[in-house]
């Protein structure tokens, strides 16, 4: 999660995530799943 969140400091224009919800709880993995959609539909 915090490897993300330092991606996204830099402002890509693209961000390649690969399996970001690798050993994290059901819960968290829907919240980041969440949030990459708002960051999707933001552009």
């Amino acid at each position: 999660m915090l490897a993300i969140g330092r991606a996204l400091m830099s402002n890509p224009r693209l961000l390649l995530l690969d399996e970001p919800s690798l050993g994290l709880a059901p819960i968290i993995i829907q919240q980041i799943f969440d949030t990459i959609e708002q960051l999707r539909e933001q552009g």
